[in-house]
């Protein structure tokens, strides 16, 4: 969400094809109420509860919640699934004794405002 609110703001056309019937159901209602007013202001249409079905060149192909098969012209095509989190190079490092800061999606899924602000944190503590 928060990639299609700025990609929107910098004047990109942007579609939002989400599996999920709530758009962003990790953020905290005030920020997603906030998120949908913004997507819609900036003309980012919604799709809640598609299904993805193809990437292909030029295009993305997906069924909507009832089922009924659209596509949408698309240049690129930016990616985002399930939230987890991942500290794989955070253990690499580590394990070379490397002073090692987890932040972020390092230690559970984050917007990228939380992971600014734990960047932050740390960034001053040192």
């Amino acid at each position: 969400v928060e990639i299609a609110e700025r990609l929107a703001e910098l004047g990109a056309s942007v579609s939002l094809i989400a599996k999920q019937a709530v758009i962003a159901p990790e953020m905290a209602p005030p920020r997603r109420w906030r998120a949908v007013h913004l997507l819609a202001e900036h003309g980012v249409a919604r799709h809640a509860g598609a299904q993805l079905i193809a990437i292909e060149p030029g295009r993305v192909i997906f069924a909507e919640s009832d089922g009924a098969q659209r596509e949408v012209a698309a240049d690129t095509v930016v990616l985002s699934d399930a939230l987890v989190h991942d500290d794989a190079l955070a253990s690499a490092l580590a394990a070379h004794r490397a002073d090692v800061h987890r932040i972020g999606d390092c230690v559970a899924p984050r917007t990228f405002e939380e992971a600014i602000s734990e960047a932050t944190a740390v960034a001053t503590a040192i």
